[in-house]
């Protein structure tokens, strides 16, 4: 029954949790790119934490299945303290290109990695249980929470610093030097 209820009520709750993501970051953010970037952000996390379970050959049960949706949540809280640094550092910094970037990145990176670890020690402690089920879910726990919190602390800075980078290089240049 419960292997039943996973291949039917697993899609839902996967698809009503990222629904309810989406609705969050449409409430968080104005613009539609930074909605994107920060969603962008917890996609490279879920991938990321798909293709390490994948690779430990962990194959999917009716916990650790939940993990994912779990992880939509988690997840995403990442991505958008850092992003909204990282939008407040932009408008109140003098410095142009990637100074706000490093300087939110450093004040808030801290907070949100911490963050993170003390949910990590958390779900490491459902690795003492003797139910394999339960052992299963908090390992999966704790590669999203690893997945998710370097892809917002890594990949998203990365992600705004290289769009910066591009719109600099579209404004008009000076030829004169013949490059």
């Amino acid at each position: 029954d419960l292997v039943e209820a996973v291949y039917i009520d697993g899609p839902r709750a996967v698809v009503a949790a990222f629904l309810a993501t989406c609705a969050v970051l449409w409430i968080a953010f104005r613009r539609y790119r930074d909605r994107f970037l920060t969603l962008a952000s917890l996609l490279v996390g879920i991938l990321w934490m798909a293709g390490t379970m994948a690779l430990l050959g962990m194959k999917l049960n009716f916990l650790n299945f939940i993990a994912f949706p779990i992880t939509f949540g988690n997840g995403v809280d990442y991505g958008v303290n850092l992003f909204r640094r990282i939008l407040n550092e932009r408008r109140a910094s003098t410095l142009s290109g990637g100074a706000p970037i490093l300087r939110a990145v450093e004040e808030t990176g801290g907070a949100v990695i911490l963050c993170s670890l003390t949910t990590i020690i958390g779900y490491s402690v459902l690795n003492t249980s003797a139910n394999l089920a339960i052992q299963s879910f908090g390992v999966a726990m704790v590669i999203s929470e690893v997945t998710c919190v370097l892809a917002a602390v890594m990949v998203l800075p990365a992600i705004v610093l290289l769009m910066i980078h591009r719109d600099a290089g579209a404004a008009p240049r000076d030829d004169s030097e013949g490059r």
